[in-house]
């Protein structure tokens, strides 16, 4: 019988052994790698889809998220007037109503002054950091002082600009 030594524990062992009957480790790498070719696939598999699994997820996150572009009228302006101050100032008193069932933080509401053209002179904006949840209305106001001296401001338009969608802070 061929005999050989066993690289671990340096005893002679049978030439055909997989293992070593004296300190229990392989010793044929071929046979090691045998038995673990059956992990291996299922680990190489995860480890090659882990990125799909991660942008799969980053998309689901993105689609939960509501966009408000996507969501023009979420929220509405339901009342609005302006009035003109001291020193050729605007001032744009307002209600918004939120009539979507996704509460929105950060609302931009922005006012475009028009000539008697309908060419836009001028635009001004203000936001509010605080919630508006659904159904609920809140008061708004666009302070705006001319920027163009002896421009025409003939009337005026007043938007939602953006908002953030609060589910996803």
């Amino acid at each position: 019988m061929d005999m050989r030594t066993c690289p671990h524990c340096k005893q002679e062992i049978p030439a055909d052994s997989h293992k070593c009957h004296h300190c229990r480790e392989w010793v044929n790498r071929r046979y090691q790698l045998k038995r673990s070719l059956p992990w291996a696939v299922p680990l190489i598999a995860l480890c090659l889809g882990f990125p799909f699994l991660m942008g799969g997820l980053m998309q689901w996150v993105t689609l939960r998220e509501r966009k408000f572009w996507q969501h023009p009228d979420a929220i509405r302006i339901v009342s609005h007037h302006a009035s003109e101050g001291e020193e050729d100032g605007i001032s744009i008193i307002g209600t918004m109503q939120n009539v979507s069932a996704t509460p929105w933080r950060s609302i931009t509401i922005q006012a475009d002054y028009y000539d008697s053209k309908d060419q836009v002179v001028d635009t001004s904006g203000d936001w509010s950091s605080d919630t508006l949840a659904p159904g609920q209305r809140r008061n708004f106001k666009v302070v705006f002082k001319k920027k163009l001296r002896g421009a025409e401001y003939d009337h005026y338009r007043v938007f939602v600009a953006g908002a953030d969608d609060e589910s996803r802070f």
